[in-house]
């Protein structure tokens, strides 16, 4: 059987391999997980209730950007907004989806984290530009943990 789940606001395509009352196995990018099923509670359509976990918001620190030249400092000078995305969980780093430099819209997935044999899409909280990459793939972290940073350039 195959569905759509919707992990950290990303849907993603499944294969049910084998369920029961409290375990199922998925397939998901060609890798099987065991997942333990709690509190399962099946509504009229058949799928499973949404349990997400809550991300740690994101950091948000503006500061002021030095103007270039005396005729721009006459001018406002611009906000620039950095977001420190952070780790909502502990796990180990399984890839890293985009480089310094690239260009994030919301929603984006920069890298996965792997927890307890699932892979966790964390996104790109705002549009804009990868500033920093802090982790690399295999490295574990904990909560809080500083992932990467992301210089806004708008909504």
């Amino acid at each position: 059987m195959k569905l759509k789940i919707k992990i950290n606001d990303a849907v993603r395509a499944v294969e049910v391999l084998e369920d029961s009352p409290s375990r199922i196995i998925v397939k998901i990018r060609g890798r099987s997980y065991k997942c333990q099923i709690d509190d399962y509670e099946e509504d009229k359509t058949g799928f499973i209730p949404e349990r997400t976990i809550e991300p740690v918001p994101a950091a948000e620190v503006c500061i002021t950007e030095a103007p270039p030249s005396r005729m721009a400092a006459e001018e406002t000078s611009a906000q620039v907004c950095i977001i420190e995305v952070r780790a909502p969980l502990p796990g180990v780093i399984s890839s890293i989806e985009r480089k310094v430099g690239s260009k994030v819209n919301k929603g984006d997935v920069v890298l996965y984290l792997e927890a307890m044999k699932m892979l966790n899409d964390i996104v790109a909280p705002r549009p804009g530009v990868i500033e920093s990459l802090e982790k690399s793939p295999g490295q574990i972290v904990n909560v809080d943990d500083l992932l990467f940073k992301i210089r806004v350039t708008g909504e």
